[in-house]
């Protein structure tokens, strides 16, 4: 499926480029379109790199192999995988409790305010059992931090209220 999309992207990238180089009826016409070869270029690049990068969660935080963090454990308030989210395909998102800088990796996560979406290009099943790690992990410090005395605010459910 990886190389279909990354063919197609070629296609159009070469289509793209021989307009831009062909249209002789206006230069800005060919600027334009050879920035747009570029774009989708680089965009076909970066879905096809997406795959060989990765997001991981140690159990304190939330990282990429880039070594970009995401997120600590003690910033996330709620993790999002119902049907009708605002979230990736084949992903989760994570709701945090204070915003964070915009960060973007194409087809694999995205950080916009107080809402994190990981997944697209990754499998469903490893986006799911990471979901799935990440409450646990929420649980385990609801448990801990209930035996302590002190009450977290930490929400449960799939979605927001």
């Amino acid at each position: 499926m990886r190389w279909l999309v990354v063919t197609a992207v070629i296609v159009m990238l070469v289509i793209s480029f021989s307009i831009g180089v062909r249209s002789v009826a206006s230069p800005i016409a060919a600027v334009i379109n050879l920035i747009a070869a570029l774009a989708v270029g680089w965009f076909g690049w970066s879905m096809a790199t997406a795959k060989a990068s990765k997001v991981v969660f140690d159990g304190e935080r939330l990282t990429d192999n880039a070594g970009v963090e995401l997120c600590t454990i003690d910033e996330i308030e709620n993790v999002e995988r119902g049907f009708a989210m605002f979230k990736p395909s084949a992903g989760f998102a994570i709701l945090l409790r204070e915003e964070k800088p915009r960060g973007w990796s194409p087809g694999l996560w995205w950080r916009n305010g107080r809402r994190i979406g990981v997944g697209g290009a990754t499998p469903g099943r490893a986006a799911r059992n990471m979901a799935d790690a990440i409450t646990m992990s929420l649980a385990l410090k609801q448990i801990e931090a209930e035996q302590d005395g002190k009450k977290p605010k930490l929400r449960s459910g799939k979605g927001r209220r």
